[in-house]
């Protein structure tokens, strides 16, 4: 996510970032902290810990760009973290099924806009590059340890991830660094 902070900085927008889409993210980054947590595998805490603060920035300049109020944020995130912490004390199997309903489908969101709109200037390709070769790397991760609920989501993730950067690679080309208001609002 942090090629996408870098690029809200350097355009000075989030035209184009599904505001869903990052909410969702925020809340699977919590939720797969706390697994990784439970199940004793500190680089999912760790890796996870590192994306919501990077989520963070971006939900952030949401909040500064008026697409979101900073109170529904707190609430909707601590209203995850809660659940997250209840299921965890149930089983980590719980905590897991969770994270990836909620994980795994945080990507969602993103794909519709992408699909839904050509103007994405505010949009990051390299960040879904990123996350399609992190994706392949957690899912071949998950298979090295035998653990379907690592595996799993990104199944889902992957194609997805290619999608958005392909139509921001398009975006970009096709309307450069303008940041017009356009048919389909940020959020």
């Amino acid at each position: 996510m942090w090629p996408q902070v870098a690029r809200i900085i350097r355009m000075r927008t989030v035209e184009g970032i599904s505001l869903a889409a990052t909410i969702h993210g925020m809340s699977g980054a919590l939720l797969w902290s706390i697994y990784g947590i439970v199940a004793a595998v500190p680089s999912i805490a760790l890796a996870n810990i590192v994306t919501f603060v990077a989520v963070g920035f971006i939900i952030g300049a949401q909040v500064r760009y008026d697409v979101v109020s900073l109170p529904f944020v707190v609430s909707i995130q601590l209203v995850i973290v809660l659940c997250g912490i209840v299921a965890a004390v149930i089983s980590e199997s719980l905590i897991g099924v969770v994270a990836i309903a909620i994980g795994g489908t945080a990507i969602i969101p993103q794909t519709i806009r992408s699909a839904r709109t050509n103007h994405q200037v505010g949009l990051s390709a390299l960040t879904y590059a990123t996350i399609a070769v992190l994706s392949t790397s957690w899912a071949i991760y998950g298979a090295i340890l035998g653990n379907a609920i690592i595996i799993a989501p990104n199944f889902l993730v992957v194609p997805c991830a290619l999608f958005i950067s392909i139509r921001a690679v398009i975006s970009h080309r096709r309307y450069g660094r303008t940041i017009e208001t356009v048919a389909v609002p940020a959020r």
